[in-house]
């Protein structure tokens, strides 16, 4: 039923000519998709509002489109679609001054890094994300996120120095 509401006012915003209403619409029903695991779907829904967003200038929208499409990709085990996309949705979020939601995709750089199993890079992109989440002063939990991800790569690599310093 709510996929259905967004898709009528997808309809009407485009019928109106109102991009920047159906940008949004059309990333709300992207990562809907990808909270349910429907990742086709998604997918389409992010990659219209993406060009939607480009075509506005809005670099802001563009880069949440482009960061979930690398989260969907990282999902998928798809995982040099996941690079590149994540690569480039961080390199957005700096240019739009945006420092901690760019952060957050060095830490999905070094999950991806996990599943390839390229501990040393993984560990090392994920101590710099945490670094640069407490330098930002991050209030919200992604700081813990990412030291519980290195101490799991701690264990997981018996070196329990990583382990002790960040439990």
């Amino acid at each position: 039923m709510h996929g259905a509401h967004i898709s009528l006012q997808i309809a009407c915003a485009f019928r109106l000519q109102d991009s920047v209403n159906a940008a949004n619409c059309l990333l709300g029903l992207g990562e809907i998709g990808f909270s349910k695991g429907a990742y086709d779907s998604a997918k389409q829904h992010l990659s219209s509002a993406r060009s939607t967003f480009i075509e506005l200038g809005n670099l802001t929208g563009a880069a949440e489109c482009t960061q979930t499409l690398g989260l969907i990709y990282l999902y998928e085990s798809d995982l040099s679609a996941a690079e590149t996309e994540l690569q480039s949705a961080q390199s957005q979020y700096r240019a739009v001054g945006d420092p901690l939601t760019a952060a957050q995709c060095t830490q999905y750089l070094g999950r991806l890094r996990h599943q390839q199993k390229d501990f040393r890079s993984a560990e090392e992109l994920l101590l710099l994300s945490r670094e640069e989440l407490v330098r930002l002063g991050d209030s919200r939990t992604w700081k813990h996120v990412v030291s519980g991800m290195i101490v799991s790569l701690g264990l997981e690599r018996g070196t329990c120095s990583q382990v002790i310093l960040y439990t």
